[in-house]
């Protein structure tokens, strides 16, 4: 991290500070959290279970002390810890990144950043769960402090466990929100029961006091008409996990809903909704969105904001005045689910919104975008209760695999693809269109796990079923030979490559126009073989051209034009074309660095880059000045153990060797060796390659035997 580089105080949003009555009788806890976050090295977990309070008493935390730390940071936790922080855009943005595509490693890269920042700083991860057990060695370190809350008892951090609350703390509560009886002893035999729950205790007194139910004894009555025993208690208190301990309370909390029995039609419909959205701050206007037909969009939504501001004073949502969210908490959505059937006729509009919202079109969209969109999705596909064999929902599934393969999680958007494919068989058969996309989109991922071999078969069939269907000059025939093509250039099927991808490039040409910026597409893909098959003048030819398309279609500041300056640099260099290929890397390092900060991975890329032609070139000392940068940037970004790391030294190592630094080129050699024998073991071919440049550079330094035992275990 830079020093100069300025970061902001407040990371991300934070909740609401809270009002006098949403911390009744959590004083003392909270006094409790502050010792421990000032006494421990280590994690400190608030743990309890659903609806106690445990984002209530963070969030007091993080308001009361917020001008003690130079950064703060809240991250909420709802369909998985790697969804949440990438999806939590905020963030990135607010300290300078840019996501790489690689899921794990880019959470990795966030935590390094937080933890390079200077000074004591906060973060607090809300309603984390197991999962954070596996990035535990990367969160920020002191003087960070991290406070988590969760219903699981995480093993790695001090736990301030938090209980229900004091007899007396619950009355305060019951009658900060109910204010038309007072009558103690028929109220501490409701409380009683439930043993003292905070959430429960307060949207009893918010539906009571809404629904004008007077007096207390009425209260009680029509509880028990609901088939609760007042008087006997429900031991939440045993010893069970979170989950379990609050499915004692769901029949409570089902009476207490019901005794609102004032429910609009609106109203019921609004709340199946919010089953299948996640439990997280939803901005009104983008709520609006989600919840409303755009054809009715300005009738419709008046009645919306009605019933959310009706529901939020009955304690069923909760509205946010200052940032204008709107959200529903888990366990009263729970409580909704099991109340009210959210089948996928409720929920046929909002699964149609969301899947458009992931839709991904190639020529104008950044799929960074679409991230934030990922908790939605994945929260509409694990409902239970919804019919998964609908066309929309493959198509959502489609979409959201789509989304995964930018991210990186390519397992889980096979699975999705897998399961889309199969859904659409069942509905089409084997002929329909659909089926054919669910084929193809499912053999780019096989690709990028290397499953080559099954993504060769599916677009084959897919590329003869376009062709029986559509003959050869149909738009889906070229983008089926343009799929296939990068799946045997992978193979290493080169000609066959060159030959499906000239067929799509004249069709492009022919249907587009030579100035399409999908005919620069197809060019930079046929250029791509050309290299592989040593025919650079024809692979610079189509480069210069794919180059110039996207200069003139979308200026010289694009993220296009620097890649396509990246790709024709490399041509130039294997033409020995060195300074050309330096021009154009330089401009690509210098448009990185404006737009992603010196100190990012694709400023690195780009350094690397430059530092080979600068090597060709003979400008050593400007290789080794770029390369010291670019490892130091993937140490700071990933860590001394990512794969990347190795391959770094051993780059910067043969420049040292070229300028006579020996001693420290055979350093980050035996660094680089050991790492890989270390991840990939004694067999990978990477490790023979580090063992033999280590012996040339023992060679040099006169260690001869050394060398020779290298070498000979290179050999084997």
């Amino acid at each position: 991290m830079q020093e100069n580089k300025k970061v902001k105080h407040i990371l991300t949003g934070l909740p609401t500070p809270l009002r006098e009555e949403e911390f009744i009788g959590r004083q003392q806890d909270l006094e409790r959290l502050e010792k421990a976050l000032e006494e421990s090295t280590r994690v400190v977990l608030v743990n309890g279970m659903g609806g106690i309070g445990k984002t209530t008493l963070a969030t007091a935390y993080a308001q009361l002390h917020k001008a003690d730390f130079q950064h703060v940071a809240w991250l909420e936790i709802t369909e998985g810890i790697t969804t949440s922080i990438l999806s939590d855009a905020v963030l990135t943005i607010n300290l300078g990144l840019s996501l790489t595509g690689d899921a794990e490693q880019d959470v990795k890269m966030i935590f390094n950043e937080l933890n390079n920042l200077p000074g004591p700083s906060l973060l607090i991860i809300d309603n984390a769960d197991e999962e954070l057990s596996s990035y535990r060695k990367y969160l920020p370190q002191s003087p960070w402090q991290v406070l988590i809350t969760s219903r699981e008892n995480l093993n790695f951090a001090q736990k301030v466990a938090l209980d229900i609350l004091t007899p007396e703390a619950a009355r305060e509560l019951f009658y900060t929100h109910y204010h038309l009886d007072r009558n103690d002893t028929i109220l501490e035999e409701i409380l009683e029961t439930v043993e003292y729950h905070t959430l429960t205790i307060e949207l009893l007194a918010k539906i009571a006091q809404d629904c004008n139910i007077q007096p207390l004894h009425k209260i009680k009555k029509l509880l028990q008409e609901r088939g609760l025993a007042i008087g006997r208690q429900v031991s939440i208190t045993a010893a069970h996990s979170g989950d379990e301990r609050i499915e004692y309370l769901f029949p409570y909390l089902q009476a207490i809903f019901e005794l609102g029995d004032d429910y609009t039609e609106s109203q019921i419909q609004l709340l199946q909704r919010f089953v299948g959205l996640p439990p997280i701050p939803i901005e009104t206007t983008f709520l609006l969105g989600l919840l409303v037909d755009n054809q009715v969009y300005e009738e419709a939504s008046d009645q919306v904001r009605v019933d959310l501001r009706t529901l939020a004073r009955k304690g069923l949502l909760i509205h946010d005045q200052v940032n204008n969210t709107y959200k529903i908490h888990r366990v009263i959505q729970e409580v909704v689910r099991l109340e009210y059937v959210a089948n996928y006729e409720v929920l046929e509009g909002l699964i149609n919104v969301v899947m458009e919202l992931l839709s991904i079109d190639q020529t104008l969209d950044n799929p960074i975008s679409k991230f934030p969109i990922v908790p939605y999705a994945e929260h509409l596909l694990a409902l239970n209760n919804i019919d998964q064999t609908t066309p929309e929902y493959a198509q959502l599934q489609n979409n959201l695999a789509s989304v995964y393969r930018h991210l990186g999680r390519y397992d889980e958007a096979a699975e999705l693809l897998q399961q889309a494919l199969q859904s659409d068989l069942n509905n089409f058969g084997q002929d329909h269109p659909n089926v054919a996309r669910r084929q193809s989109n499912l053999a780019l991922v096989y690709m990028d796990l290397g499953r080559y071999g099954e993504a060769t078969e599916l677009l084959e069939q897919v590329l003869q079923a376009d062709l029986t269907h559509f003959g050869q000059d149909h738009p889906n025939v070229a983008r089926r030979q343009s799929n296939l093509a990068l799946v045997y250039k992978s193979l290493g099927r080169y000609e066959e490559a060159a030959e499906l991808l000239e067929q799509a490039l004249q069709y492009a040409i022919i249907h587009f126009g030579q100035d399409h910026p999908s005919v620069a597409i197809r060019q930079s893909n046929l250029a791509s073989v050309y290299q592989d098959l040593g025919r650079y003048a024809e692979a610079a030819e189509l480069l210069e051209q794919a180059l110039q398309s996207a200069i003139t279609h979308f200026g010289q500041d694009h993220p296009d034009v620097a890649v396509r300056q990246s790709n024709l640099a490399t041509v130039y260099e294997a033409l020995g074309r060195y300074a050309e290929a330096a021009e154009l890397l330089q401009q690509a390092l210098q448009y990185a660095i404006i737009h992603f900060g010196q100190d990012h991975p694709n400023v690195a890329v780009r350094q690397s880059n430059l530092a080979s032609v600068y090597q060709d070139l003979g400008r050593y000392a400007e290789a080794a000045e770029m390369l010291e940068q670019t490892l130091q940037c993937a140490i700071t970004h990933f860590g001394q153990d990512h794969p990347d790391v190795p391959l770094r030294q051993s780059n910067l190592a043969n420049v040292y060797r070229h300028l006579g630094r020996y001693a420290e080129a055979a350093e980050l050699l035996e660094q680089a060796l050991e790492s890989d024998l270390t991840n990939f073991g004694p067999a990978h071919p990477a490790v023979a390659v580090r063992q033999s440049n280590l012996a040339l550079v023992y060679k040099d330094l006169g260690r001869y035997e050394l060398a020779a035992k290298l070498l000979e275990q290179a050999l084997e």
